[in-house]
């Protein structure tokens, strides 16, 4: 599913590629030992008023299918910044292995329109399987003394604290100068895009190589979600540098900076469209690209804790998380000490 996204394979195998994925996608939903007895429907109980109109009760949902629908209403800006508990958006927000647990049992129930309902429940059931198995492996390639402070999201390894110290001195102007570089049409175009991709629902959004929004995304969005749609629009035409600076959104002041990243990254203009995103140097859960070559420094945030990380990967292929930090406080330092190692 990666390299589909990612657009490595011909249009030829690339078909061959997402039958295949429902395919191994079945075969799990067969082997999970966990699955019980497929339950029957259960409705709700029909009333006076619903006789008299000869309505049928509707069906009751599924815990599994509640789950799933949950996802798929949910933002990435909820996983970022959550809401204070008890707010009933945060109850919208759940883990990646409670979804793919959730899919693979809900697999049992397809029979009309299996294909599809299938090819709908292995995408979500392997992009939460892949987010939660990144979540995994950053946290494994912490270091060994700082592991057990990862659940407090927050740490340094000796060889980048003074990167760090260096990259936190006159830190606003260093931000603010990363900001400028999104200061055209096509800077203010990653803007607007950025800030859909974290405020439009995970379902919405859907994963992409590129760093603009798919036709598919922007249709649903202009459709369905007008209010985000235009208020993503005004914040980019106003800009990026009044963004960060004034902006209260903290989505939208962490947009900026990643645009401005985005286009420093950007090898010619007309990568902006159809070049790899950041080339593949920024971890996003929206994001899908070719990874860079080994060593590179690389930026990623860890949906299932809202932390953001820089880390390379040596040639066998084994990461190495070098800091850790969540909250905008965080992102604002871990992007600095990532753009030290920037070379374009």
């Amino acid at each position: 599913m990666r390299r589909v996204h990612a657009e490595t394979e011909s249009e030829e195998n690339a078909k061959l590629m997402h039958t295949t994925i429902v395919l191994i996608f079945s075969l799990l939903v067969m082997s999970d030992s966990n699955n019980s007895e497929v339950e029957d429907d259960k409705f709700e109980e029909t009333t006076d008023e619903m006789r008299h109109k000869k309505q049928r009760p509707n069906r009751i949902l599924r815990n599994d299918e509640k789950i799933i629908e949950l996802w798929n209403k949910s933002t990435l800006a909820l996983c970022v910044f959550p809401p204070e508990h008890g707010d009933d958006l945060y109850e919208g927000f759940i883990s990646d292995t409670s979804v793919s647990r959730a899919a693979l049992r809900e697999a049992r129930y397809c029979s009309e329109n299996a294909m599809v309902n299938m090819q709908n429940l292995a995408g979500i059931f392997f992009r939460c399987s892949g987010s939660a198995m990144f979540q995994s492996v950053m946290t494994k390639s912490a270091p060994t003394s700082t592991r057990e402070k990862m659940n407090d999201l927050s740490f340094l390894t000796l060889d980048t604290v003074s990167l760090m110290n260096d990259a936190n001195e006159q830190q606003d102007d260093k931000l603010a100068a990363l900001v400028s570089a999104a200061e055209s049409e096509a800077g203010q175009a990653v803007l607007r895009d950025m800030i859909l991709s974290f405020k439009l629902p995970l379902s919405v959004v859907g994963i992409r190589r590129t760093l603009l929004l798919s036709r598919e995304a922007n249709q649903k969005a202009t459709k369905t979600y007008t209010d985000t749609l235009n208020a993503a629009h005004d914040a980019a035409m106003r800009g990026a540098d009044w963004s960060w600076a004034s902006d209260c959104d903290k989505i939208h002041r962490i947009s900026a900076v990643l645009a401005g990243l985005a286009v420093i990254l950007a090898k010619t203009p007309d990568s902006i469209r159809k070049g790899d995103a950041f080339r593949g140097r920024v971890n996003l859960p929206f994001l899908e690209t070719p990874p860079p070559q080994s060593g590179v420094s690389r930026l990623a945030l860890i949906p299932g804790t809202g932390a953001w990380v820089v880390y390379t990967v040596n040639k066998e292929g084994v990461p190495k998380v070098q800091a850790s930090k969540p909250g905008f406080e965080g992102f604002a330092e871990i992007v600095l000490l990532f753009s030290k190692g920037i070379k374009v």
